[in-house]
């Protein structure tokens, strides 16, 4: 028996070929075994097409950035400073920047667009788009440069940088009262230049969350004082 599978755009035809059924006894080809043997392919013939047209996801082309951080804060806190446009403005930016625009619009649907000024006026803006909110738990968002306009921008130092990064965070409690905040970055729909460019800044985006993330307990502290 040999199976081949061949595509044709979205239909897809399985042909099911029995070479040598002599090779099977006598009496499984004739007289009421014959019957058996027929089932047998049938089912076979049907799992195997239910198998291959059944919905798949596409497998990523690159590993996620992926990192980690307890915060002193309990969940409904540390919730509260990352969804709330007058507390993001206080540390949601790389050090040495500071936010000079916040406006959140924060349920699934809604966006977070933001602007930040750095050292020598360099100025850069931000698109956050809500996909999944689940309160205290979750947040799914699609991430992406901006202009003062809201309009798309691309990374004003990376011109390869995906348009669009595929986001997921996670709050979870921690130990002590403590938050544990997991954040992962992937992009999205992106081309092999921006996977590339995405995959040798892995350093860069550790070192970049470590500068926020210190802003970030700085300020946790100053509110818990």
């Amino acid at each position: 028996m040999q199976v081949a599978l061949h595509e044709r755009t979205t239909q897809a035809i399985l042909t099911l070929r029995q070479r040598e059924i002599e090779a099977y006894p006598l009496p499984w080809r004739v007289g009421p075994s014959a019957g058996i043997l027929t089932t047998f392919y049938a089912e076979s013939l049907a799992a195997m097409t239910c198998k291959f047209l059944e919905p798949r996801m596409p497998a990523s082309p690159v590993a996620p950035f992926v990192i980690a951080r307890d915060f002193r804060a309990p969940r409904a806190l540390l919730w509260q400073v990352q969804t709330q446009a007058e507390h993001l403005q206080h540390w949601l930016s790389p050090e040495g920047f500071h936010t000079i625009h916040a406006s959140m619009d924060f349920r699934v649907g809604g966006s977070y667009h933001y602007g930040i000024e750095g050292p020598n006026g360099l100025q850069m803006w931000g698109l956050q788009q809500f996909l999944e909110i689940a309160p205290e738990r979750k947040i799914v968002h699609l991430q992406s440069f901006s202009d003062k306009d809201r309009g798309l921008a691309r990374h004003p130092m990376a011109p390869t940088w995906p348009a669009h990064m595929h986001v997921t965070a996670t709050y979870e409690d921690g130990a002590r009262g403590a938050t544990t905040y997991t954040i992962s970055w992937q992009p999205h729909q992106s081309d092999e230049a921006g996977i590339a460019a995405f995959d040798g800044a892995r350093g860069g985006m550790q070192a970049g969350f470590a500068g926020t993330f210190a802003k970030l307990d700085a300020y946790l502290a100053k509110i818990q004082a």
